[in-house]
């Protein structure tokens, strides 16, 4: 099996070779357009920075639902 792909995200842990992507702000500006799968994986390793003492602020969870869309 290949790995799975979706030309329209910016991240790696894609499980589809399409579908959705929204807008995930990293701050200051910057930020990613992710499908849900690599969403999902995002907000997983900032709740581990948070649970391994980083502080909460510096890695806000993003909720999927009120994200931008890609046009």
């Amino acid at each position: 099996m290949g790995i799975v792909s979706n030309p329209n995200c910016d991240g790696n842990n894609c499980t589809s070779e399409d579908g959705d992507v929204r807008y995930y702000s990293l701050g200051g500006g910057a930020g990613l357009f992710l499908c849900h799968d690599c969403w999902d994986n995002e907000n997983a390793y900032r709740a581990d920075r948070v649970k391994r003492g980083a502080d909460a602020a510096s890695f806000p969870i993003e909720p999927w639902d009120t994200a931008v869309q890609r046009d």
